[in-house]
C-alpha cells in the first residue's frame, strides 16, 4: 500500500506520518528531506521558497518511486505539500487501487480560535528553523486553497474542526475514526458527499430532482422506434457522462444520473443494462456487456438502525480495458476490475480481479489466467476457420 499525505503547513503531516510509519512499520519519505537534498547537494538551482517549482521538479521523481514501490509489492508513506492536484492522472488503475490519499485541512473557525496552539505545537515532531513568518492570515488563505482543490478534484480529505489535542490524538492513531470522516454539516452537501463516497440522502439537495430529470431523457431513449437511429445515438450521448467513440447501448438501459458513468471508445451493451452510478463507474475501452448485466455502486449499511436513518452510499466502480461481461452478471460496490478480463455469466462479482484471467461464479472466483494459447480458439476448443482474427 501506498500512503499520501499531503495539506497545508502546519497541519500535522509529518506527525501522521511518523505515528503510521510507528505502527505499521511502513518506510516513511519526505518531500522536504528530498527536496533539501537535491538543494543541498547542488542538483539544483531551486530554492526552498520555489515552491510551485518544486512541485514540477520533485513529483516526477516522486511518481516514479511510487510506481517502483507498488510494482515490488511495497509499502510507502509519502509525506509533503509538493503533490499535485492532478496526481492521479498520473497512475493508471493498477496504481491507483494501491493508493490512499490523505490531505489535511483546518478549518477557518479552527485556526482563527487555536492558532496559538497551531505554532505551540508546530515543532512537536520537527524541528523548524524559523517559524516567524508563518501567519494567521497564511494559514487560512493555505488551507482554504487546499480545501478548494479536494472540493474540485473529489479527492478525500480530513477536516481538522475539534480541540487541538483532540486532533492530535486523532492523528496518532488514539482515536479510530475514518480519517475521510466529515463533521456533520460542514462544507459539503449531499451531492458533494455523495460523490465522495460518503454516506449521504439521497432526497437532498437536488439530487432528487437530478434523477427525475435523467429518468425523463431514459424514458426518452428506451421508447424510441427502433429506425430513429441517429436520435438514439444523440441522446445516449447526452446521458452518459463521459464517453470514446462508438457509443452502443441496447434499449432498455436504466441508469441513476448518468453524469457519473465514463466509457472509453467501442463501448458496447447490450439489453437490460443496469447502472446505479451514484458513485463513479469508470469502464475502459472495447468493453463488451452481455444481457442483463448490473452496475452497483449503491449499498445501505447492514444495521436496520443505521439503514433506517435513510443513509446510503455509493463506492466507485472501476473496469479496465477490453473486458467482457457475461450475462445477468452483477458487479457490487467497490469493485476493481482489471483489463482483459472475462467474467461468467450469472457471476456476482465482490472483490476485485486482476489483469489477464476468466473469473466466474457467485461469489466470482479466478478461474485461470488468458494466455496466447487462448487466441486461436473462438469458443471453448474450438478453433477458427479463418485468418482474419488476429
Amino acid at each position: 500500500m501506498i500512503i499520501l499525505i499531503t495539506g497545508a503547513s502546519h497541519t500535522g503531516k509529518t506527525l501522521l506520518a511518523q505515528r503510521l510509519l510507528e505502527k505499521y512499520q511502513y518506510p516513511c519519505m519526505s518531500m522536504d528531506h528530498l527536496k533539501m537534498g537535491l538543494i543541498r547537494s547542488g542538483n539544483t538551482s531551486l530554492t526552498p521558497e520555489d515552491d510551485e517549482e518544486l512541485v514540477s521538479y520533485l513529483w516526477p521523481i516522486v511518481r516514479e518511486m511510487i510506481k517502483t514501490a507498488v510494482e515490488n509489492r511495497q509499502n510507502l508513506i509519502v509525506e509533503g505539500c509538493y503533490i499535485p492536484p492532478d496526481w492521479k492522472e498520473d497512475f493508471s488503475e493498477r496504481y491507483l487501487k494501491e493508493i490512499r490519499f490523505c490531505c489535511l485541512v483546518m478549518s477557518r473557525r479552527y485556526i482563527e480560535q487555536h492558532f496559538d496552539d497551531i505554532k505551540e505545537h508546530a515543532g512537536v515532531i520537527e524541528c523548524r528553523m524559523d517559524d516567524a513568518g508563518f501567519t494567521m492570515e497564511m494559514a487560512v488563505k493555505d488551507n482554504a486553497r487546499y480545501l478548494k482543490m479536494c472540493e474540485e478534484k473529489g479527492l478525500p480529505y480530513t477536516l481538522i474542526d475539534g480541540e487541538y489535542k483532540m486532533e492530535i490524538g486523532l492523528l496518532s492513531g488514539e482515536r479510530k475514526e475514518r480519517p475521510d470522516r466529515q463533521p456533520e454539516g460542514e462544507k459539503m452537501n449531499q451531492k458533494e458527499r455523495m460523490l465522495a463516497n460518503l454516506p449521504y440522502k439521497a432526497w437532498l439537495d437536488g439530487l432528487s430532482e437530478e434523477r427525475l430529470e435523467n429518468k425523463k431523457r431514459i424514458y426518452r431513449y428506451n421508447n424510441l422506434p427502433p429506425e430513429k437511429e441517429k436520435e438514439q445515438a444523440e441522446l445516449i450521448r447526452q446521458i452518459i457522462g463521459k464517453h470514446g467513440e462508438n457509443l452502443v447501448i441496447e434499449p432498455p438501459f436504466h441508469c441513476d444520473y448518468g453524469s457519473n458513468i465514463e466509457v472509453g471508445e467501442n463501448f458496447f451493451a447490450n439489453y437490460n443494462l443496469t447502472i446505479l452510478d451514484v458513485g463513479k463507474v469508470k469502464i475502459g475501452k472495447n468493453a463488451q456487456i452481455a444481457p442483463n448485466v448490473s452496475i452497483y455502486t449503491a449499498g445501505h449499511p447492514v444495521h436496520p438502525d443505521s439503514r433506517n436513518s435513510g443513509y446510503e452510499y455509493g463506492i466507485d466502480i472501476t473496469i479496465g480495458d477490453n473486458v467482457w461481461i457475461g450475462g445477468s452478471s452483477v458487479i457490487n460496490p467497490g469493485v476493481t476490475i482489471g483489463n482483459n478480463v472475462v467474467i461468467g455469466s450469472g457471476s456476482v462479482v465482490t472483490k476485485d480481479l486482476p489483469d489477464n484471467v476468466i473469473a466466474a461464479g457467485n461469489p466470482c472466483r479466478v478461474i485461470r489466467s488468458i494466455t496466447e494459447e487462448d487466441r486461436k480458439f473462438y469458443f471453448k476448443n474450438r478453433e477458427f476457420d479463418v485468418e482474419d482474427y488476429r
